[in-house]
């Protein structure tokens, strides 16, 4: 038995040695200035504090990867919940969205910051920086709103807009577990 559990343990940690070199990479895309939110709404200074805060590790291109990243399983964790968050929502490439993935995009910001669900429960712990306050979530939700006022009128008030989303792109992001634009209230 004490042999058994001796080849056990050494197989646990040849897994858990190899788990630190295999796995997802970690990654950065390029960030072209012109295509940032920031650079297309015209976003001030204080609601751009907010989203750099709390929401750019996984809404962008500029993730900080901690200590933590580089440890599996913790690792793959944390590259699929950015992977997820950039697909949805990137700051960084804000005019890759259609008008409509814009106007969903803005409508969700407020959504779920007002109902608590962003930043991620999960996330929050390990970043303190991260939690909103109530004067936060107001601000973000007062900037979306303006910026969808003003979609109303112009269309390009968020910046140029990307052709319409592939066929089946809504369908994508439903499987992905993001809500529909049509079911964002």
């Amino acid at each position: 038995m004490a042999k058994f559990l001796q080849v056990v343990g050494a197989l646990a940690i040849l897994g858990f040695i190899l788990a630190q070199v295999m796995g997802p990479e970690k990654n950065n895309g390029r960030i072209n200035p012109a295509k940032t939110i920031e650079a297309n709404t015209g976003m001030p200074d204080n609601v751009a504090a907010i989203l750099h805060r709390a929401c750019n590790d996984c809404h962008s291109q500029q993730t900080t990867w901690r200590w933590y990243a580089a440890v599996a399983p913790f690792s793959w964790l944390q590259i699929a919940d950015v992977d997820a968050g950039r697909a949805h929502l990137d700051f960084s490439n804000w005019t890759n969205f259609t008008e409509a993935q814009k106007e969903d995009r803005l409508k969700g910001m407020c959504k779920l910051v007002r109902d608590g669900e962003m930043p991620l429960w999960y996330y929050k712990p390990l970043h303190p920086a991260a939690w909103l306050s109530d004067a936060d979530r107001q601000t973000i939700c007062t900037w979306s709103d303006s910026m969808l006022a003003k979609l109303k009128t112009d269309p390009n008030a968020a910046g140029p807009n990307a052709a319409g989303p592939p066929p089946g792109q809504q369908q994508q992001e439903k499987k992905a577990g993001q809500p529909a634009p049509a079911e964002v209230k």
